[in-house]
């Protein structure tokens, strides 16, 4: 029976931090590309983990499937407005709000830090948004010390995880941008 293997993230920042040693997160890493040589298939989500893959010393050639959502999308205007006026209730925004949305795992990997400082800068060009974190993680509490820092507690809000996915409809709905990790 065929082995398939899924490779979703990097994981080289996330082991030295955890071992506290350059040297056993090396180890590790090298440990992590033999398991993948050693597979039938190795599936990613993008280009990008197919170069971690591959920076890791993995020499397999990965099939990249990206990651889909099984949301429906509304069937018209008419659906989309209620949709999106579902979404400014459940969100507590206003119809004039720009809204931006991330939701995944809450991890110094996925560059949240630096989306923050790169809201800090809109902030600064007077250009309004509120900015939803769906997730958990353990990079939570830092990620919510770094927006109060930059002086936007209001304009982030760290949801915490939504696991029902009829729960996440009114923040896509809502988002004018959104991105999903």
């Amino acid at each position: 029976m065929p082995v398939v293997a899924t490779f979703h993230s990097s994981i080289h920042e996330f082991t030295e931090r955890l071992l506290k040693s350059k040297r056993l997160a090396r180890e590790i890493i090298k440990k992590v590309a033999e398991y993948y040589e050693s597979v039938d298939r190795v599936v990613v989500s993008s280009y990008y983990t197919r170069d971690i893959l591959k920076q890791y010393g993995c020499c397999c050639e990965p099939e990249i499937i990206p990651h889909g959502v099984d949301l429906e999308p509304p069937k018209g205007p008419e659906e989309a407005a209620a949709m999106r006026e579902e979404g400014n209730k459940v969100l507590r925004t206003g119809a004039e709000d720009r809204v931006l949305l991330y939701v995944g795992y809450l991890s110094r990997e996925k560059n949240l830090c630096f989306l923050l400082r790169a809201l800090e800068l809109v902030k600064k060009m007077n250009i309004q948004f509120k900015m939803f974190l769906v997730g958990e993680g353990y990079a939570r509490a830092e990620l919510e010390a770094t927006a109060k820092e930059l002086g936007m507690k209001e304009e982030v809000r760290f949801v915490g995880a939504i696991t029902e996915r009829q729960q996440l409809k009114p923040y896509y709905a809502r988002a004018d941008l959104d991105t999903c990790q």
